[in-house]
């Protein structure tokens, strides 16, 4: 079933009501989303004063030093101090605690420095407002919501309880409003930056390779180096890779050939030429974070704290300040030094981002105020007086945000899809599940569809299956029997790769495929994988096709019955009818009617659960899935009449949700590009015009209200799930080349 996006009001309205065991196994899910792999939870009462601990530096509790503790308690600070007091008579040293509550707590920067100077160690709190703001992080904190906290708010379904105001939370950022408008407009796709941030990630993976030393890499070891690094990387950089090393090794390159490859070996590294060019970059961005990096001491010294802090660990925690905005907040920041520096207001988070920059330092508790007065000073001086060099230095780092997320590595993005993949009602076309049983022998990574499907369904999307759907894939497999026993049967030992790829059946060039690598021994027993063969023969499977079905790629089932119900039947005859004599559907009545049946029980949907007006950023949500598009010539002015289409293709599934980046990928790579030299290189790969453009839209955002923010992102939502002619990265013309090689 699918889990919706959870209003703030009703998770604010269930945190004040929890119990202490169901806000614990919560917060466990919710750490565990926001802090990554790194949080592993403890269970059971005897504890030892833990409820979680991270183990980014250990391999077991034992000798863990970070610790975590959930609690609904109103008195947070008796119950932090029991905490350290128990984690210490259990023989743990803690060296930083991580407090999560239910409650408000005011002023939490001056209590966590408080808590952290008496009891000796960093304290952090996490309490009612941090938690409404990630309740929505994925789709796991989603599902934890409704498996722990939503039965606190069931008395407000009844008659005369309290109205829930919905939630629109992303109309008030302009990170989303800014990428469907680029998405919508961007019709080509980004191919050619993918190229070129291949190349790049290449080059740099390989900048420490030397003939001269046999330092040279395999294809294995550039990848793991990059995804090493840049951990988003890894969701197109494997298909491009082979690709781009064919490109940059040979001659014929545009740029001459900048990679080497030892093909005995397989190895590759930079040639003399490259390594000068690459080595030149190198030097000339590290000199600019060097000189950046000592303007910043300079600056320092002047503030009223310097005497009080090590100058060169403040700087670079400044740095690191900046680097923290471009994390959180990169689109808005990135707008904010666009303007003069007589345009520029101070950011009203500035506060946060130095408190996460001297987190991440080893500066002690009782020391860190002078710290987050001097580097405010300096930033002030910084945003509103850069030097030639600081100005340059900012500038890169905003082109190296803005690639990220033109290319979905932003973190807002992300989680806008998933709160609207959760709200999706989609009527699987049977293209689609045929295209699903054709991949049963292909390698799981190539498995596009079934992986789309299997992504979808465990992210809450209600996958649906449809009565007629059913009935065409039954008939379509009656069909393909019917041609293998006519066609093929007799001759089977002798049909090549050649003469099965020619079959205008899917399954059967499948099943040939499949046969040829040995994975099936027979035609029976290929079809027997989807339900019995006799039952084929005996025409009375159909049921047990559906059971199949459903299980197998989680699709709920709806009637014929129940879609008639939201149609006008005579309509739906007659567009019926348009498509046998306009010669879509010729001498297929029954197909006809379906499809008509199926575009108008889109809108009957959409009408039925009141989806027009409900007035939210993720736009509508029942669409039927499938790549039949040539029919949409014949219902231009249904189209106008419903004002929105009615058919989403795959690809945007598969690109937006099903092969886009995870959030802790993402989160990962701001890690590992920003504080590198990796991170100023990549803002070379920026074009100025695209560069400008997005910034752009932000000052568009900016001009309107919420409620028009709220309609246009809905208008653009919808546009881009429905358009037809949009050329994407990753396409389905994949999986049909699998067939033309041997399944492995």
């Amino acid at each position: 079933m699918s889990q919706k996006h959870v209003p703030a009001e009703l998770a604010k309205v269930a945190l004040s009501l929890v119990q202490g065991a169901d806000f614990e196994e919560f917060s466990k899910v919710l750490v565990a989303s926001t802090e990554g792999h790194t949080f592993s939870p403890l269970g059971g009462n005897k504890d030892g004063g833990a409820d979680g601990f991270s183990r980014s530096d250990y391999l077991n509790s034992a000798a863990a030093d970070s610790f975590f503790q959930f609690s609904i308690q109103d008195d947070f600070r008796s119950k932090i101090r029991s905490t350290v007091t128990r984690l210490k008579e259990f023989g743990r040293t803690p060296a930083r605690l991580t407090y999560v509550t239910s409650q408000i707590v005011k002023y939490i920067d001056k209590e966590e420095d408080a808590l952290s100077s008496e009891l000796g160690l960093t304290v952090r709190i996490r309490d009612l407002g941090y938690l409404l703001a990630h309740v929505n992080e994925s789709t796991n904190t989603i599902g934890a919501f409704h498996s722990h906290l939503a039965r606190y708010t069931d008395y407000l379904k009844h008659v005369g309880a309290a109205a829930i105001v919905r939630a629109s939370t992303h109309a008030s950022d302009p990170s989303v409003y800014v990428f469907l408008q680029q998405e919508v407009d961007n019709r080509l796709g980004n191919s050619d930056l993918l190229k070129t941030i291949t190349d790049g990630l290449i080059l740099w993976a390989l900048s420490e390779t030397d003939p001269d030393k046999e330092l040279l890499m395999t294809r294995m070891e550039i990848l793991q180096r990059i995804e090493g690094t840049v951990p988003w990387a890894r969701h197109f950089i494997r298909a491009e890779l082979d690709h781009r090393l064919q490109i940059l090794t040979s001659k014929g390159n545009a740029t001459g050939r900048e990679v080497s490859w030892y093909r005995k070996q397989d190895k590759f590294c930079l040639p003399f030429k490259t390594r000068q060019i690459v080595q030149q970059e190198n030097l000339r961005d590290e000199s600019l974070r060097l000189d950046v990096l000592a303007e910043l001491v300079e600056i320092l010294k002047s503030t009223a704290n310097a005497k009080d802090i090590d100058l060169h660990l403040a700087a670079n925690t400044a740095i690191r300040t900046i680097e923290f905005f471009f994390e959180k907040e990169g689109l808005s920041f990135s707008h904010f030094l666009k303007k003069s520096d007589s345009e520029r207001t101070e950011p009203n988070t500035i506060t946060d981002r130095i408190d996460d920059a001297i987190n991440d330092t080893t500066i002690p508790p009782d020391s860190r105020q002078p710290y987050r007065m001097a580097i405010r000073e300096a930033l002030t001086k910084v945003f509103y007086g850069s030097t030639e060099r600081q100005r340059e230095f900012l500038f890169q780092m905003s082109r190296t945000y803005v690639l990220l997320f033109t290319l979905q590595a932003e973190p807002k993005i992300i989680e806008y899809f998933q709160g609207m993949t959760a709200n999706f009602m989609l009527y699987v076309g049977s293209d689609i599940l045929i295209r699903a049983l054709s991949e049963r022998y292909v390698p799981e990574p190539d498995q596009m569809t079934r992986n789309m499907l299997r992504m979808a369904s465990h992210a809450g999307v209600n996958l649906i299956l449809t009565e007629p759907v059913l009935e065409e894939i039954y008939t379509h497999l009656k069909a393909t029997n019917f041609e293998f026993i006519n066609h093929f049967s007799e001759i089977e030992p002798h049909v090549s790769r050649e003469i099965a790829r020619h079959s205008s059946k899917i399954l059967i060039r499948t099943y040939f495929y499949a046969k040829e690598s040995k994975q099936v021994p027979g035609w029976k027993a290929f079809l027997g994988q989807f339900l019995s063969y006799e039952k084929i023969q005996s025409d009375t499977g159909i049921s047990e096709l559906g059971t199949y079905l459903t299980t197998q790629f989680g699709l709920s089932y709806v009637s014929k019955e129940e879609i008639e119900a939201t149609v006008n039947v005579t309509k739906v005859k007659q567009l019926a009818q348009t498509l046998i004599e306009q010669g879509e559907k010729k001498f297929k009545e029954e197909l006809a009617y379906n499809d008509a049946l199926m575009i108008y029980g889109i809108y009957g949907m959409r009408k039925k659960h009141q989806e027009v007006l409900k007035g939210n950023e993720f736009g509508l949500a029942s669409w039927w899935l499938t790549q039949e598009t040539r029919i949409q010539r014949y219902t231009v002015n249904l189209v106008i009449e419903q004002g929105a289409r009615y058919i989403m293709r795959p690809e945007f599934l598969l690109n937006y949700f099903a092969m886009s980046p995870s959030k802790v990928d993402v989160l990962n790579t701001f890690k590992g590009v920003f504080p590198t030299v990796l991170g100023l290189q990549m803002g070379h790969r920026m074009r100025d015009e695209a560069y400008h453009q997005v910034l752009e839209k932000v000052t568009e955002f900016h001009t309107l209200e919420h409620g028009r923010r709220t309609a246009k992102m809905q208008q653009l939502s919808d546009n881009l799930k429905a358009d037809s002619r949009r050329i994407y990265n990753n396409n389905f013309s994949k999986v049909d080349e699998l067939f033309d090689r041997p399944y492995c």
